[in-house]
């Protein structure tokens, strides 16, 4: 999630949807992983594509928002009060 990029992606989005999308993000991973990046931050990435890449990576995965196939998750407490506008939606609704 780049919110500072909200603007041209026309608002937030859960990426890693479609198969090209996953593998792209699949294809970043390994690189981060090459380079020995020690963790991985996953932001509103699909469930199987995060799932996937936490199988795949030696680097431990943190979620936010993209499912409990990472190492370890977020949360944040604003969105665990139910304090937030306009990402219920993108989080919450399947569509």
């Amino acid at each position: 999630m780049l919110p500072q990029r909200i603007n041209e992606e026309g608002g937030y989005r859960i990426k890693g949807k479609t198969p090209q999308q996953a593998q792209r993000l699949m294809e970043d991973a390994l690189a981060l992983d090459r380079a020995r990046c020690f963790r991985l931050v996953l932001e509103l990435v699909s469930s199987p594509a995060a799932e996937a890449i936490s199988t795949k990576t030696q680097a431990p995965t943190i979620g936010i928002g993209s499912g409990q196939g990472c190492d370890g998750q977020i949360l944040v407490t604003y969105d665990l009060l139910g304090m937030f506008h306009g990402l219920r939606r993108v989080l919450f609704d399947p569509r």
